[in-house]
């Protein structure tokens, strides 16, 4: 395979497994399929300067001609209004790519050794057309988590009470992007979503700690999101590829408003090897900027 070939296709995929809520777009793609009948693996860490990090992994195998299977695997720090929680996560993902065509459902798992459990489900069909692409994407999200809330009581000792509170959540969203000459490419996507809160206690116990995740460039695959939008541009050269990325993000219950900002490079390095490191900033009006940073390494065979 071809070394900008090479760089095409691993792009794609790893950009494709990039976002759980498969509100973003991924990068370029083979125009008659990604990685059928290729093997990849990578290792990816990211941090921010709040104190949140991932740490994850990616195995990719070939199902016949035309499919592929993505198996994930990691651990995540989030920064959240009074404690930073740990976190593991698990994803499993199948994909099938024709000359026309490309269509991926995948599921991840998340918890927290303790009382958080969460399950997302996803779609994602892609039409390609011309110099084009455009799909559709749909998500949804089970999350449980239980917590201990110490209740004052007048002129007795305090009670602590057990609150077990669940969240569903159901999204539904585009993508497209357009090759505007062989070495630049537009893309843009956005998902509106729509959520339920069930709490077995008095409402004023409500207290989802999720909910007060800090989104930054590191967290938002874990965030809580009304709403999100992304568009930016991608400049491929021999073996390397540019991407800046704005992402606009809106919470749901505050409604703060993130802005987020990224740049990206993809390095082919030889036949096989790709590095991608990127930087960003994440941005809001309540709780002020931060920096993010991370680095993938991916290998084919």
């Amino acid at each position: 395979m071809a070394t900008a070939t090479l760089q095409r296709s691993i792009l794609g995929l790893l950009a494709g497994l990039a976002s759980l809520s498969f509100a973003t777009q991924g990068r370029a793609e083979e125009e008659e399929s990604s990685l059928a009948g290729t093997r990849y693996a990578s290792l990816s860490a990211e941090a921010d300067d709040d104190s949140s990090h991932v740490l994850s992994g990616t195995l990719g195998l070939p199902l016949g001609q035309k499919g592929h299977l993505d198996l994930g695997a990691g651990r995540s720090r989030a920064a959240l209004d009074t404690i930073d929680e740990d976190s593991t996560f698990a994803s499993i993902d199948l994909g099938l790519d024709t000359k026309r065509t490309q269509m991926q459902i995948g599921y991840a798992y998340r918890d927290d050794g303790e009382a958080f459990r969460q399950h997302d489900f996803r779609g994602k069909f892609t039409l390609i057309r011309g110099m084009g692409k455009m799909g559709l994407d749909v998500f949804y999200r089970d999350a449980q988590d239980e917590t201990v809330t110490s209740v004052q009581r007048r002129r007795r000792d305090s009670r602590s009470v057990r609150v077990l509170e669940s969240i569903e959540g159901k999204g539904v969203g585009v993508h497209g992007d357009i090759d505007v000459s062989d070495s630049v490419r537009l893309f843009a996507s956005g998902m509106v979503y729509d959520y339920d809160r069930d709490i077995d206690t008095p409402a004023f116990l409500a207290r989802f700690p999720r909910l007060s995740l800090r989104v930054t460039g590191v967290t938002r695959d874990e965030a809580f999101l009304d709403n999100t939008a992304r568009a930016g541009v991608e400049y491929t050269l021999d073996r390397l590829t540019l991407t800046a990325t704005y992402i606009h993000d809106e919470e749901i219950d505050t409604h703060d408003i993130t802005h987020t900002g990224e740049v990206s490079a993809d390095l082919a390095v030889g036949e096989r090897w790709l590095l991608s490191p990127f930087v960003g900033y994440s941005s809001d009006d309540a709780e002020g900027g931060t920096a993010f940073a991370g680095m993938s390494v991916s290998v084919m065979w």
